[in-house]
């Protein structure tokens, strides 16, 4: 199951999380984050239509950040 995190400032999508085998699994939005210069991201186009589920939690697997952990921002 895919997990959307919506930003409540700016209503981007910083993160998404995928649970695959009992295991979490994240991909990160770089345009989300602050401070980095877009000269240093590397743009692909991507096209998943007729990506089957198996291909798709494969790619997952293979290109997402593995053992995530997800815990509450500690209170200022």
């Amino acid at each position: 199951m895919r997990q959307s995190s919506i930003c409540k400032q700016c209503e981007d999508i910083p993160v998404v999380t995928s649970e695959i085998d009992g295991r979490l699994y994240a991909v990160v939005n770089v345009h989300a984050l602050r401070g980095i210069p877009p000269t240093l991201l590397k743009h692909f186009q991507s096209d998943f239509d007729g990506e089957s589920v198996e291909e798709r939690t494969n790619r997952r697997r293979q290109n997402w950040i593995s053992n995530v952990t997800v815990t509450s921002p500690v209170s200022a």
